[in-house]
């Protein structure tokens, strides 16, 4: 077998995979070079796909641990013959969503609603607006799959298996080759035809903006979907992608549920409209494939980002591939604050001849994060692929900065100007108002640009040395000691010494735990 994959960075078809399987009859049955069947014909062969999808990463330990294997997840499917299809859904796919967690109760959870943080992916313990977590749609959609190995035209009744199976099932594990009672049963799977749709069965009305039914079904681990294509006498190509609704939107219609000022019918009426956006993401993964992977390519992303704080202002600098670009219009500078996994923000379009900004408005203690992406040219952009019309941009993910950058002061010029913030420092405080962005975060401001700073508790235990060497009025630390401790409550006791003066400073701070 070799499997090729591809990804795309223009901005319309970055979010699928396309996966190219080939297969080929060696007749090599083990790892070495041996050839022990040749000139065997395979016959009734299937390649058999299953995927045990969640969709979950910032919403399990919210709504329910189960949730993290799919113990609630809805699949559904298009183009398989089991009914009718609505017009312009005429493809070939499988997808999930989070589907309603009978064990939930405290509120409606679907599109995953984070009323009180938990441990997820991109949550923090200021995550309490209601934001939905959930609302992503995953799938798989067949681009073309081969009548035989002689014919390469494709094939539209395959995949011609697609089913739900229980995640669980004893077929599922110890998985054994030689085991031919079990693999019959498990080749039984793989050629049983198209089955009736997982969401149909959970619910037959097809009121999923209400649900009502479990999507376990009774099962102790949910459902996984399948498809299974053959049988070939010896590749398929297909997508797997995701969508859903904005960033922006989970956050609006979260916050308008948790306020109640939306009902629960209301907002699932928004998490199921991402559907149409997988659908969408289909569309064009197949218009490409049949374009032969032609869609208009954006201009190259920067080579690499560089984000400075200073005194007074945060300089976001860059580099490119070429010196100069055809393809080129310019640069668009985003920024997020408080979080890099959060709604990010262009406060800047360059030329193309720019290579910096400078950004003078963020707020001292505050974090903030920032990307460049490139912009192309519109009359570059033909449309091929069902690409809008218009100016493509690069990927964010070329030249995104995960780590926060923070406004610095010039360094000070008095010892006795010397601070420590917040004092106390209370772990409980709200965060961004009597505390900083990052937790356990405590500063020490307008100190000399080149100093020492040593911290020892209340009974003169050294705790940390800080050496501060950049030149700012400011340095910070993680609340963690020189052992990898997080400190206790109590009163601290911080050396700050001039290290071209020889100088030195005490100041004094409580932290509350």
């Amino acid at each position: 077998m070799t499997r090729k994959i591809m990804q795309f960075s223009q901005d319309y078809h970055d979010n699928y995979f396309v996966y190219d399987y080939t297969f080929t009859n060696t007749g090599n049955t083990d790892g070495d070079a041996d050839i022990e069947l040749p000139n065997t014909t395979l016959e009734g062969v299937y390649f058999y796909f299953q995927y045990r999808n969640s969709v979950c990463a910032a919403t399990r330990y919210v709504i329910g641990n189960a949730t993290g294997w799919g113990i609630n997840a809805m699949n559904d499917a298009r183009g398989d013959g089991i009914k009718p299809d609505p017009p312009g859904e005429n493809f070939r796919a499988q997808f999930t969503w989070h589907g309603k967690y009978p064990a939930f109760t405290l509120y409606d959870n679907i599109g995953g609603p984070i009323w009180n943080p938990g441990s997820g992916v991109g949550t923090t313990e200021a995550d309490t607006t209601g934001r939905l977590g959930a609302t992503q749609f995953i799938g798989v959609v067949t681009l073309h799959a081969d009548r035989s190995a002689t014919d390469k035209t494709d094939d539209p009744a395959q995949p011609s298996t697609t089913s739900t199976e229980g995640s669980d099932e004893p077929l599922q594990s110890n998985n054994d080759a030689f085991n031919i009672p079990k693999m019959t049963l498990e080749y039984g799977w793989m050629s049983k035809g198209h089955q009736p749709r997982h969401a149909d069965r959970v619910e037959p009305s097809g009121n999923f903006i209400e649900p009502t039914g479990d999507p376990a079904l009774g099962t102790p681990g949910g459902f996984s979907f399948a498809n299974g294509y053959g049988p070939y006498t010896l590749g398929p190509v297909m997508a797997e992608g995701a969508a859903g609704i904005s960033r922006e939107r989970q956050e609006t219609i979260g916050r308008q549920y948790k306020r109640g000022q939306i009902t629960a019918r209301e907002k699932n009426t928004w998490v199921m409209s991402g559907r149409d956006s997988l659908f969408q993401t289909f569309r064009r993964a197949i218009a490409n494939f049949n374009s032969g992977y032609a869609i208009p390519r954006p201009p190259l992303p920067p080579r690499a980002v560089t984000v400075e704080g200073g005194g007074d202002r945060i300089t976001v600098s860059w580099d490119t591939y070429e010196a100069s670009d055809p393809n080129l219009a310019g640069f668009e500078i985003y920024r997020a604050v408080g979080s890099k996994d959060s709604t990010h923000t262009m406060i800047y379009s360059a030329g193309p001849d720019e290579r910096s900004f400078t950004d003078t408005s963020p707020i001292r203690g505050r974090d903030y994060y920032y990307y460049v992406v490139s912009v192309g040219k519109p009359e570059n952009n033909d449309g091929t692929g069902l690409t809008p019309r218009g100016a493509l941009r690069s990927s964010r993910y070329y030249a995104q900065a995960y780590n926060q950058a923070n406004l610095k002061r010039e360094a000070g010029t008095s010892l006795s100007q010397i601070r420590v913030v917040p004092n106390p420092f209370h772990i409980s405080a709200p965060r961004g108002a009597l505390r900083f962005d990052q937790p356990n975060q405590i500063k020490f401001f307008n100190i000399p640009g080149q100093c020492t700073i040593k911290i020892f508790t209340e009974s003169g235990e050294l705790v940390q040395t800080i050496e501060h060497t950049d030149g700012s009025g400011d340095a910070e630390w993680n609340s963690i000691t020189s052992s990898n401790q997080v400190i206790v409550s109590g009163l601290y006791i911080a050396v700050v010494t001039d290290k071209n003066t020889g100088e030195s400073a005490i100041v004094k701070f409580v932290v509350i735990r």
